[in-house]
């Protein structure tokens, strides 16, 4: 096997992981910016979600007293905030590897 074949071949194995890496990346910062910026209220969505599996979750183990401190929105939107600048960290990360493979 000649040394542009071996080349091409482990080129074109790396390139797929980073273009896999890039749609997850994206699939991510998606996600996270849609939390993070609460459109169409998923941010409050989660929040409420979350209040309603503590107290079910307290009602199951026979605990009635108050609830505990339950996530507010903004703590959610932050995580969202998070997920999302990594998602795009890390699409900015394949997208340098892609262009470092094609020069």
């Amino acid at each position: 096997m000649s040394r542009t074949t071996q080349s091409a071949r482990v080129m074109g194995g790396h390139m797929f992981g980073v273009v896999a890496g890039l749609i997850v990346a994206l699939v991510f910062a998606t996600g996270g910016a849609r939390v993070a910026l609460n459109i169409r209220g998923a941010a409050t969505t989660m929040a409420r979600r979350r209040e309603e599996n503590v107290d079910l979750q307290r009602q199951a183990q026979g605990m009635l007293g108050a609830a505990p401190i339950v996530w507010p929105v903004v703590l959610f939107r932050c995580a969202g905030a998070v997920v999302g600048l990594s998602g795009l960290a890390a699409a900015l990360l394949a997208v340098l590897f892609i262009m470092a493979d094609i020069t």
